[in-house]
């Protein structure tokens, strides 16, 4: 088997070998030649395979014998340079001449030295590191930037041992942290006075950080990924929202904006923090005009996908120019995804294929009643409701237009939310009671016409985000019971669905058409597979 061909789960863990001390051939190919069948579960071998994977022609060998690293949990190499430059978890950036394979550790070079201010134990520390793509130009105002992604923290709590008493608390806090650093010309050390700050954002758990990171070779945006804040079962629910914090998902940004620019926009809102008293903000960059949720009320508009849990590696394949991503399962099933733009990858709906514990897709959205509220006012009551209310939540009410993002909720079960924009009520209007508010991802108010008992294509209007709709995903209609699926679309942009199985019964014109589950479209894994065949692999977990 060529090297051209190997299953990419193959290439992912072996392209942590050189950083390990191993190498494959110099000449071998980036990605796929062809795009080989994958089977559902990839059918992994029951037991261990030998060294050389089967029997193909794929060797190892020590690549650089005398260099050793503390934790090295990336490596990339600098553009227009011979150097590579690899990331100590624990918060040291280190460079070396590739080409010299006699490289000792007297001639690696201290690049970075953030161990002060990074949190590194568990899935946290000095994570993900990306060049400019222009680093190295001489003609360009970009040529000194290296893009950094670590936990912050102003006093990091040092483990000495993976056991309870030696260990960081996964529970200690700190910052996911996206940084620009410079390089000055002629040196080969960061200046650590250089920082500047892209992404401060408290993170109250050590777990599932993310940490894939690069730039596009054709859009040149910066993409990064994140976990859903750590915790099991995802307990801080920032698997499917994208109105809170930027978890979860795969985030692009144009690290190149100005003021002006046609390619983006600036920052329209700020993550939403549970604790006033650990501040987070982002700066310093552009959101893509064509990112899939621009547009959408109340969202970070950051989000390219959505639905991770673990997303610990990611990559381009260059062949078939596609992005990868290796997920970290809870306990039951591991991921490999192909990210597409505005992906939802189900998580904590699903682990891989199989759904997750007790968690399901809500049945419906009406989740409680208002019983009213003056003209204008941000605070509605709530009766006994079916669900559950938090900060950056987006809701419907069933007989007013457009979309709301929760700001705060009162008692539990929820006796009020407090929401913005303001209810735009006329004078002396109120709620009536019983009123539904419907938690809705936010899609499109689109505008639906009535259509005769028996049809089932509706034409939609505008929405407030180019529709990433497919066949075959789930919708709801406010007001009307039951779950529909998508036959058909016409039109670009979609000027109409055909849904089964028919509806019973008419629909007004500026009804909002929702996903029964989750925002954007719904991904399985493309490849998912249990830890024990992992295990089988590798010979023990990654």
């Amino acid at each position: 088997m060529r090297t051209s061909y190997l299953p990419v789960m193959y290439r992912a863990l072996l392209s942590l070998a050189l950083v390990c001390g191993l190498a494959w051939p110099a000449d071998a190919p980036v990605g796929f030649s062809t795009r080989p069948q994958a089977n559902a579960f990839l059918a992994m071998p029951g037991t261990a395979v030998d060294a050389n994977l089967g029997g193909s022609a794929i060797t190892t060998q020590i690549a650089y014998p005398n260099l050793h690293f503390q934790g090295a949990v990336a490596m990339v190499q600098a553009p227009r340079s011979q150097r590579f430059f690899v990331c100590e978890r624990e918060g040291k950036l280190w460079s070396f001449n590739r080409t010299n394979a006699a490289t000792s550790d007297a001639d690696k070079v201290l690049v970075l030295d953030l161990s002060a201010q990074c949190q590194g134990w568990d899935d946290c520390g000095l994570l993900g590191i990306a060049f400019h793509p222009e680093f190295g130009d001489p003609a360009s105002p970009n040529r000194n930037y290296v893009y950094l992604y670590y936990e912050y923290s102003p006093n990091p709590v040092v483990g000495t041992a993976n056991d309870g008493e030696h260990r960081p608390n996964s529970s200690t806090q700190a910052w996911n942290r996206l940084s620009r650093f410079t390089i000055p010309d002629g040196s080969l050390q960061a200046d650590p006075l250089s920082e500047q700050v892209l992404i401060h954002q408290y993170d109250r758990h050590l777990w599932h950080s993310g940490s894939g990171m690069f730039f596009h070779p054709q859009d040149h945006f910066l993409y990064l990924t994140n976990g859903d804040e750590g915790g099991v079962g995802d307990q801080f629910h920032n698997s499917q929202r994208i109105a809170k914090g930027l978890f979860s998902g795969v985030l692009r940004l144009d690290v190149d904006y100005t003021a002006g620019s046609t390619r983006s926009h600036a920052i329209p809102r700020q993550p939403l923090d549970d604790d006033p008293n650990h501040s987070s903000f982002t700066a310093h960059y552009g959101i893509p005009n064509d990112n899939p949720f621009v547009g959408l009320p109340g969202a970070l508009e950051e989000f390219y996908a959505v639905g991770l849990r673990s997303p610990h590696r990611m990559t381009f394949d260059a062949a078939s120019q596609t992005i990868w991503v290796g997920e970290i399962g809870q306990g039951s099933r591991e991921e490999i995804n192909q990210i597409v733009k505005g992906g939802n990858y189900q998580w904590g709906y699903q682990e891989g294929r199989i759904p997750f514990g007790s968690n399901a897709p809500p049945a419906n959205y009406v989740t409680a009643d208002a019983t009213g509220s003056q003209a204008g006012a941000t605070t509605v009551t709530m009766t006994q409701g079916t669900g559950t209310f938090q900060p950056g939540d987006l809701v419907r009410f069933a007989t007013l237009p457009g979309v709301y993002t929760v700001d705060g909720s009162s008692g539990f079960p929820v006796t009020s939310l407090t929401f913005h924009p303001g209810l735009l009520l006329g004078a002396g209007t109120v709620l009536a009671s019983g009123s539904a508010v419907v938690k809705t991802s936010g899609y499109a108010s689109t505008g639906a016409i009535a259509t005769a008992n028996g049809l089932t294509t509706i034409p939609i209007g505008a929405g407030p985000v180019s529709a990433p709709l497919a066949a075959g995903q789930a919708v709801v209609f406010n007001g009307v019971s039951g779950t529909f699926t998508i036959t058909t679309l016409t039109g670009s942009p979609i000027t109409a669905i055909t849904v089964t199985p028919a509806l019973g019964v008419s629909v007004a014109t500026g009804t909002p058409v929702d996903f029964r589950t989750v925002i954007g479209i719904e991904r399985p894994p493309l490849i998912d597979f249990t830890r024990s065949q992992l295990t089988a692999i590798i010979g023990g977990y990654i």
